[in-house]
């Protein structure tokens, strides 16, 4: 069988859709910053305390998978490369972390995707040991280094058609806004609309009150 993902070598360049492992994602708690003073002491600060200089503080720094969101000539010419962090699909989308039903998965992968702009689907293949997920809101910006052996952390790459469907979620993710479409409807109609979707995110306008 034709594996899902491709493996490119280190000698291939960098290119979007590229799948990496321990890539570092920061972890900052801006009201408990570990703040080094001058002494080179620690003290725990909140950041409006810090004012607007920049500061050295001793931080957390978590090792993640990722997937390289820059465009390909901005890898080779940006100051910056853009990754969204890969996450277990369960911890993106916990009310499925039980599911195991094939129609379940099936109605997931092909009709909640689309309305979830929120994240991408990845199978369960090497190397991955379950299902995930690019989660987009968890975003990952990293100085380009000339000559810095990034390829070493490249795990993977996703395939052509999988990289245009990626493509084409990340710029809707990108230009997406609100849009509540049931602001128009009568407060009879919103009920049987409540009905249908059962989503506790959908409430009543001010002229939908009686």
């Amino acid at each position: 069988m034709t594996p899902f993902y491709t493996a490119p070598s280190n000698s291939d360049p960098l290119e979007q859709g590229d799948i990496f492992a321990g890539l570092p994602l920061p972890v900052l708690h801006w009201d408990s910053i570990e703040y080094v003073n001058n002494l080179l002491d620690l003290e725990t600060k909140n950041l409006s305390d810090l004012g607007d200089e920049p500061f050295h503080a001793q931080i957390k720094v978590d090792r993640v998978y990722g997937v390289l969101c820059s465009q390909n000539c901005d890898v080779i010419r940006g100051d910056s490369l853009l990754f969204a962090q890969i996450r277990p699909f369960h911890e993106v989308m916990p009310s499925y972390k039980d599911k195991t039903s094939p129609k379940e998965w099936k109605d997931l992968i092909t009709k909640n995707s689309r309305l979830n702009a929120g994240w991408f689907y990845l199978p369960k293949e090497s190397p991955f040991i379950e299902r995930m997920a690019i989660d987009f809101s968890s975003m990952i910006m990293v100085r380009r280094i000339n000559g810095y052996p990034y390829e070493n952390m490249r795990i993977a790459r996703l395939p052509n058609v999988a990289n245009d469907h990626f493509r084409a979620k990340l710029s809707d993710y990108f230009r997406r806004y609100a849009y509540d479409e049931w602001y128009p409807l009568s407060m009879e109609e919103l009920e049987k609309y409540k009905h249908d979707n059962k989503d506790p995110d959908i409430q009543n306008f001010p002229w939908q009150e009686s």
